[in-house]
């Protein structure tokens, strides 16, 4: 049985909701978890880092435009990502601060 019955509707706009909705999915949260958290004066986190979270955005791009760039670029794309991964996986943070 769910002990939270009471609902708190707000208005935002579209362009809030979606940025609430990556929010509460980059921190494994629901939306209504992720706003109670924050109505506590909680802190939340992303479940992942920056640079992962910055990697997955890089994936995207390249998803979006694979069939449009050159060979080369694909490849330089592919190269320049599994990179960014494997910085994240190992913490080390971006390639610049090498």
């Amino acid at each position: 049985m769910r002990s939270r019955t009471a609902a708190i509707n707000i208005r935002v706009t579209p362009a809030e909701k979606a940025r609430m909705e990556r929010s509460a999915r980059r921190c494994g949260l629901s939306v209504s978890a992720y706003l109670r958290e924050l109505g506590f004066g909680n802190r939340v986190q992303a479940d992942c880092s920056q640079e992962l979270h910055d990697a997955y955005h890089q994936l995207n791009q390249l998803m979006a435009q694979w069939k449009t760039l050159p060979l080369a670029d694909v490849d330089l794309c592919l190269a320049k990502l599994s990179n960014s991964i494997l910085l994240a996986h190992h913490g080390m943070g971006t390639a610049d601060a090498r």
